[in-house]
């Protein structure tokens, strides 16, 4: 008979789905809280944070009509994220979400 050592929980749970999708909570959370570290207060309710994915910060707003302020925002984003994110980013990408006025 072959004994088997016993997995560590925490072992178990990083293989699992569970572990992926504990890591992508985490990466969203560092990114929201990376947003509203970096976006002026008056603007945040009205914008967010989706994904950082191949060097695209990408982001939602509610009107488009913001969407002139965060390109002005824009290189100041792009610093502020590469100061605490391991792959770089070097563009934003805007997208209008008109469910993020109904959100709030």
């Amino acid at each position: 008979m072959i004994r088997r050592r016993a997995k560590d929980i925490r072992q178990l749970l990083q293989q699992s789905k569970l572990g992926s999708m504990r890591e992508r909570t985490e990466q969203l959370q560092l990114w929201q809280r990376l947003w509203h570290q970096s976006v002026p207060a008056d603007l945040a309710p009205f914008c967010r944070c989706t994904a950082v994915s191949q060097g695209v910060l990408k982001v939602a707003v509610a009107s488009a009509a913001w969407i002139p302020r965060l390109r002005m925002l824009e290189p100041h984003l792009i610093d502020y994220f590469n100061q605490f994110l391991e792959q770089p980013v070097h563009a934003m990408e805007i997208k209008v979400d008109p469910g993020l006025s109904r959100a709030r």
